[in-house]
């Protein structure tokens, strides 16, 4: 899933433009965040991690979904905001629980 998130960026975005890659191991660490995988009757269709940036807000990072599985996990589109500000080509999105 990593491979194809990153083929999948690397075709839409210029390396400056790819924020994925700047997610370390230390960032999840101490309860901070955790990676995940989603699966549909066991099928790997996602996969994403999600840091903790405050005690109610997290960032999700390096997501991927496969292509037949998108449009189906209820995020709306917010204006971007940190690093991504700079970022023409970023897409920002949020989901309240």
């Amino acid at each position: 899933m990593i491979a194809a998130l990153d083929a999948g960026l690397a075709q839409l975005y210029p390396p400056e433009q790819r924020f994925g890659p700047n997610l370390k191991a230390q960032h999840l660490e101490a309860g901070r965040g955790t990676f995940l995988i989603a699966r549909d009757n066991g099928r790997a269709v996602g996969s994403g991690a999600i840091r903790l940036l405050e005690t109610t807000t997290a960032e999700v990072k390096r997501m991927y979904v496969e292509p037949d599985q998108r449009g189906r996990a209820g995020f709306t589109e917010i204006e971007c905001w940190g690093e991504y500000l700079t970022s023409p080509s970023s897409v920002c999105m949020e989901k309240v629980f």
